[in-house]
């Protein structure tokens, strides 16, 4: 059957292409040269020059970690960047600080390494890269893409977010397993795709995207959401988004 169109009349079915029988059978599909060789210089470039024109970490510092405690903390600007781009470092790119939560916070500044070299301490910037005059603009709503996501069954889909991920070497905290749908919940069934291109060749060795085949099928095991505390008690002092 159809993953995202469970409903679907055995004439869709039979005629779906090979893709989607295969995205439907494991859960994901992998393109080889999805994107050519100028669009992908056009999507780092505009990142190089975001990065170096429209960042200014010692106005605004903010972290992405992976772990539990992290997710916590980011609430704030995770809400905050759904229509912008924003700006994540990496932990480790920064200067040890003392003191508690907010004051290490005020206190944040990159390692002097990374002062002429602000792209190397990003961790990852987003959630609205398509949202901006540009190449994620032109790439996210190209015709190819529309193509691509209703070949797979999608009949009237939206773009939640977008974002570009870096892999730095020497820094940087391990990923670990996690569903999106954690992150971006769709009800009443959970159709939400996620769409990686590779700007940069992905590999065992430097740490390639993993997938266990049939996931999609499994039932969604915890999910970030909007406080109560914060926002039903007014409660300030508390994150706006928990497990």
């Amino acid at each position: 059957p159809s993953w995202v169109r469970p409903d679907a009349n055995d004439h869709w079915l039979n005629e779906r292409s090979e893709a989607c029988r295969v995205f439907d059978t494991h859960g994901f599909l992998v393109i080889p040269q999805f994107s050519d060789a100028s669009q992908v210089h056009a999507l780092k470039e505009q990142m190089r020059d975001l990065a170096e024109n429209h960042w200014d970490p010692s106005a605004s510092l903010d972290t992405f970690g992976t772990d539990s405690a992290s997710n916590t903390r980011r609430g704030d600007y995770f809400l905050d960047s759904s229509n912008k781009v924003h700006f994540f470092a990496e932990p480790t790119a920064l200067l040890e600080t003392q003191g508690d939560q907010q004051q290490q916070q005020q206190q944040q500044q990159l390692k002097p390494e990374f002062l002429n070299d602000k792209m190397a301490a990003l961790n990852k910037a987003g959630h609205g890269m398509h949202t901006i005059t540009g190449s994620f603009r032109d790439y996210t709503l190209s015709q190819k893409m529309r193509d691509l996501v209703t070949d797979l069954g999608w009949q009237d889909p939206v773009v939640p977010q977008s974002m570009y991920i870096f892999k730095q070497p020497q820094i940087g905290g391990t990923v670990h397993s996690h569903q999106d749908s954690t992150f971006l919940l769709t009800e009443p069934r959970q159709t939400c795709l996620g769409l990686w291109l590779a700007l940069d060749d992905a590999t065992l060795e430097n740490g390639c995207l993993w997938v266990r085949p049939g996931s999609h099928r499994e039932p969604l095991r915890r999910q970030f959401i909007r406080n109560p505390q914060y926002f039903d008690e007014q409660d300030t002092s508390a994150p706006k988004l928990v497990f």
